[in-house]
């Protein structure tokens, strides 16, 4: 037996004179079409949640250090340690339907004495910036060049007193593919996993057992 779109029997699509009844398979394609937005909205809304607690337990494990008040004029003896790694963040600026988020989440990327660098759209620059609309599941990534976004307004910058500089710039290979964006792989998790393979098996020990 024949199916159509929504899962009805193909005969069911037909009134008694036999005569196929359009008006009711476009009110099934409607519902299927809003079905699937709705999933979107469940997802966007998961993404955010994730974003929005992996910060919060960043924050309540890693006190700020060095970071430059929004709007205050960067000063690079206030900010910057050589051979130190800084983890910064500024509020999304994305283009298209997901500008939702703008004020709300962040964008976060690397920074050190020889990099700046974090995660945006494969062939392109810094994310929200004459970019493409990124779009979950759709966006292929890659890490890209951040030069001078730390001292652009709204951004800030904290040191990882736990990072390995050296292991992080090994990392960040510019332009190198980090596949789609998904609500595992975007800035955040990027950043947060090249720390996490610049610590030093003690550290990593200790940041387990908290």
């Amino acid at each position: 037996m024949g199916h159509l779109k929504g899962g009805e029997p193909v005969e069911d699509r037909y009134d008694e004179a036999g005569v196929y009844d359009e008006a009711e398979y476009a009110r099934d394609a409607s519902f299927d079409d809003m079905k699937t937005t709705t999933q979107l909205g469940r997802e966007l809304l998961a993404f955010l949640y994730s974003v929005g607690k992996a910060m919060a337990e960043y924050q309540q494990t890693h006190p700020q250090q060095q970071k430059r008040p929004l709007g205050q004029p960067y000063n690079p003896a206030d900010i910057f340690k050589p051979g130190s790694v800084y983890l910064c963040k500024r509020k999304t600026q994305i283009r298209g339907i997901f500008s939702i988020v703008n004020g709300v989440a962040y964008h976060f990327w690397l920074r050190t004495d020889e990099k700046e660098m974090g995660l945006g759209p494969l062939g392109g620059g810094v994310p929200g910036q004459d970019e493409p609309p990124d779009s979950p599941y759709v966006t292929q990534t890659a890490i890209v060049d951040h030069k001078g976004e730390f001292d652009k307004p709204g951004s800030s910058c904290e040191i990882d007193p736990d990072a390995n500089a050296k292991l992080v710039n090994q990392q960040l290979e510019l332009g190198k593919p980090e596949d789609r964006f998904t609500i595992f792989n975007n800035c955040w998790f990027f950043v947060q996993r090249v720390l996490w393979n610049s610590y030093s098996e003690d550290v990593q020990n200790k940041k387990l057992a908290h």
